[in-house]
């Protein structure tokens, strides 16, 4: 290893986690992060010595005084984040809405039944016939010039409609 251990490798040899083999053997071989290694341990060491400090018994009313301080200044922050949240939602159900409208393949079928051909506007006959293979044909090759003379769709996916 050329270079120095790092703080958090040397902690994790401190802590007793799991570490590269090529840390132990750069700790054998290096004396300045062997030194830092053990000042580490001292500090941990000298830390844990220190007696335990006994908060003044009104401090936990005063940072529960402080939190409930700062809930109430956050409310009127959460509120108006929901409320932009809401409008910026209605304002694009509003401006995408006409164009699905205007887009929908049911809008234009009109149209479309306007612009066929007058042998495939024949009415369909009195009685309710089952309908030959050949009529089927027909019917099918009619819907599809329908499909053709539709507009295209401008939007796909919701994932294209951003480009």
């Amino acid at each position: 290893m050329a270079m120095h251990l790092s703080i958090d490798q040397l902690l994790s040899v401190r802590d007793g986690a799991p570490v590269d083999a090529a840390v132990p053997e750069h700790l054998a071989a290096c004396e300045r992060c062997a030194a830092e290694l053990e000042r580490l341990r001292r500090a941990r060491a000298a830390l844990r010595a220190l007696p335990d400090v006994e908060p003044p018994p009104t401090a936990w009313e005063a940072i529960a005084a402080r939190a409930a301080g700062a809930r109430s200044r956050s409310r009127p922050l959460l509120l108006a984040g929901g409320l932009a949240a809401a409008i910026v939602v209605t304002v694009m159900v509003a401006g995408l809405l006409p164009r699905a409208l205007r887009d929908d393949p049911a809008t234009h079928a009109p149209q479309a039944a306007a612009a066929r051909p007058a042998a495939a506007r024949a009415a369909p006959p009195a009685t309710v016939v089952e309908p030959s293979v050949a009529e089927r044909v027909a019917q099918s090759r009619e819907l599809e010039w329908m499909l053709q003379a539709l507009p295209p769709r401008r939007i796909e996916r919701v994932s294209t409609a951003a480009t």
